[in-house]
């Protein structure tokens, strides 16, 4: 190989690398400044060798012209939305629900000194649940065949959504290829975009100076931003994706929820950070009181905590609503 194939690879590596360390580490290996450079040398020497042009290279993440409009696609397995609860006697009653419907004991409870909530001291029932906060984003499946993104599209009406493939290429936090040498043939990653409250705030003071209308919250800007036809409008408001489920799958060897979460962080997909399994519904409903004060401290908008089956088998053998 010439000196220029080399730093051209060795680049693209290093860049990739740092797009991990920020987005799912959360741990930099290099300014924003140091990056830009890099990027800008890497985009130099692909002009100057265009036989190594390569369409998952950071360089590539936005194409040149906006296109046109978006074409809608099937999803595979449908988007389904979730069900919910205000109140911690309605989360309890879910989970005796499971029970039953896993043919398991129920536990007897009985109301605790201040009435209303139930004493706790269950065991756990085998049925593992998995807590993770609810983020107020725009819900998409990004879709990976043999490691590399194919496409990305909007959850839509659950069964078809809008292709922005084009503008999720923009988004930094999505890698183009994922970090393992033995990818699955297919597995579709699911999760939300979000706009961070920092953005959000630049993003409307932006909007402000140039007298356009402001957005009303985060999400409505992350929806408005996505779109857009224009992929750079999207590179330039700093979107960010965190994983929270799958769709289709093909050669993904994982019967958890949690144990997914953790695969797809191995592949340099950022994941829900604050996502943690449990044992009982006791240990539950402590977390949801936990979060209360908890979700304020966080960088982007949560509207909730989802409480989900850890195992896939039991999620498949209990079925599924409308929700």
């Amino acid at each position: 190989m010439s000196r220029d194939t080399d730093r051209i690879l060795e680049l693209r590596d290093l860049l990739d690398r740092a797009n991990r360390a920020y987005y799912v580490e959360a741990d930099p290996i290099m300014s924003d400044r140091d990056f830009d450079a890099r990027l800008q040398e890497l985009a130099s020497l692909e002009a100057t060798h265009p036989e190594l042009a390569d369409p998952h290279s950071p360089t590539q993440r936005v194409g040149g012209e906006p296109v046109s409009g978006f074409e809608s696609a099937r999803h595979a397995v449908p988007m389904t939305s979730i069900d919910n609860t205000y109140s911690i006697e309605d989360l309890r009653a879910w989970f005796d629900r499971v029970l039953k419907g896993l043919d398991r004991e129920v536990p007897t409870r009985e109301p605790d000194a201040e009435g209303g909530l139930f004493a706790d001291g269950d065991s756990n029932p085998g049925v593992d649940l998995v807590c993770d906060p609810k983020i107020d984003g725009v819900a998409i499946s990004l879709r990976y065949e043999r490691g590399r993104l194919v496409s990305a599209t909007t959850r839509g009406d659950g069964t078809r959504g809008d292709v922005i493939t084009s503008n999720v290429r923009a988004i930094r936090s999505i890698p183009l290829t994922l970090a393992t040498d033995a990818p699955p043939e297919v597995v579709e990653i699911r999760g939300e975009i979000v706009m961070p409250n920092a953005s959000f705030e630049r993003v409307n003071a932006e909007r402000e100076a140039a007298g356009e209308p402001l957005f009303a919250n985060a999400r409505n800007s992350t929806a408005g931003t996505l779109k857009s036809l224009d992929p750079r409008i999207t590179a330039s408001r700093g979107l960010r994706f965190i994983a929270h489920g799958r769709g289709e799958t093909v050669g993904v060897e994982v019967d958890r929820y949690s144990a997914f979460l953790d695969l797809v962080k191995s592949w340099g997909v950022p994941a829900n950070a604050h996502s943690k399994a449990f044992g009982t519904i006791a240990e539950v409903v402590a977390r949801v009181e936990a979060f209360r004060e908890e979700r304020h401290q966080l960088d982007h908008g949560v509207d909730g905590m989802v409480v989900r089956v850890d195992r896939f088998d039991l999620q498949r053998d209990l079925g599924a609503t409308a929700k």
